[in-house]
């Protein structure tokens, strides 16, 4: 599989900015993919060559190589801000609930690089298992 670069840059405003992201994939379709994987929405331009890149954005901020192997290929939707990311960026937290005989277990996933899900996900566990008890203690 030939591997191509891509280079996306970041607007006024936007975080990174001025900078690049370089991204080595196959094809443009799946470097923009993981681009989106990797920082949403919040870049401005997707560029083949790093000349055709402005000067003052030519500061190399990230790569992102694309993987063919299957643990970078999967991705999982983060349980704190619902973006899908790589498998490789997705941490899960678990939780045991004992329930009279049953047990439950909840399996939180989070996105490993962001530091706002890293924090929220033991707020996002205990509103959870809240949520349950509470449902439980309506039934019983």
């Amino acid at each position: 599989m030939t591997m191509n670069s891509y280079y996306f840059t970041f607007g006024d405003g936007q975080p990174h900015h001025p900078g690049y992201v370089q991204v080595i994939a196959p094809d443009r379709i799946t470097a923009r993919h993981l681009m989106v994987e990797e920082y949403g929405r919040k870049w401005a331009g997707q560029y083949e060559a790093l000349e055709d890149v402005h000067t003052n954005d030519r500061i190399k901020i990230n790569e992102i190589v694309y993987s063919v192997t299957a643990g970078d290929t999967q991705r999982w939707p983060c349980d704190i801000c619902k973006t899908w990311r790589l498998d490789s960026k997705v941490d899960v937290m678990q939780e045991m609930l004992t329930i009279g005989h049953h047990d439950m277990t909840f399996n939180v996933k989070y996105c490993a690089d962001n530091l706002d899900c890293r924090e929220g996900v033991k707020g996002y566990m205990n509103r959870l298992t809240e949520k349950v008890l509470g449902a439980v203690r309506e039934v019983s």
